[in-house]
């Protein structure tokens, strides 16, 4: 979410709140649009419990098991998707309903329609849930990122350490105390890192040639 430039200024706090206020409501958005994805879900999978097409046992082995691999590829794929991602979960939803359906007809004996449809309802557990799981938790990241350092010992102690190594991080934190911002951000520091890090490879490389 942050980068560091030394060309660029620091937002001011301002920015930050109002990006945060874009990022709650996003959050409450996503989080909707799961409840709604797992009431659909359950009604699918209740549906065929209650009116006797699938044994009990049945519907919570498939839940378990599409539920299981959801959550596997949400913290696996990154946000936003790239193409590799993609097929990822689209192998992973087509391998799900197969095995599903593999084990309920031929394993626990169900229904071959309601083996269907619960298989179905098992890969759009994978697919809606590893892709709306993924961008909620893009979300509270970001969220996180946007806290300031001040009560963290220890990223006050690195930041400190940075900008006496590093004399465009002092000027970037000195340009945001001129804008009555004391504390850097988590984000912010995290993208000093990355800046340093590179920083430092670059010079290895220079003297290496």
């Amino acid at each position: 979410m942050f980068y560091f430039d030394e060309q660029c200024e620091p937002p001011t706090a301002f920015e930050i709140k109002d990006t945060q206020v874009k990022l709650k409501h996003e959050k409450k958005q996503q989080l909707k649009y799961s409840c709604a994805s797992d009431a659909l879900h359950g009604l699918v999978f209740f549906s065929l419990y209650y009116f006797n097409f699938m044994s009990g046992k049945a519907t919570l082995i498939t839940i378990i098991f599409a539920t299981i691999c959801a959550l596997v590829l949400t913290n696996y794929v990154h946000q936003p998707l790239s193409t590799s991602d993609k097929v990822s979960i689209g192998v992973t939803a087509i391998g799900v309903f197969l095995l599903s359906l593999l084990l309920l007809i031929w394993w626990m004996k169900q229904d071959v329609e309601a083996s269907i449809v619960a298989s179905a309802a098992g890969a759009s557990i994978v697919l809606v849930g590893s892709i709306l799981g993924r961008k909620v938790k893009q979300v509270l990241s970001n969220l996180e990122d946007l806290k300031p350092v001040h009560d963290d010992c220890s990223a006050k102690r690195e930041l400190m350490n940075m900008t006496k190594r590093y004399p465009e991080v002092a000027t970037y934190r000195d340009q945001a105390l001129q804008i009555l911002r004391p504390n850097l951000t988590y984000g912010e520091l995290k993208a000093i890192r990355i800046w340093a890090d590179e920083k430092s490879n670059d010079q290895q490389n220079i003297e290496t040639i």
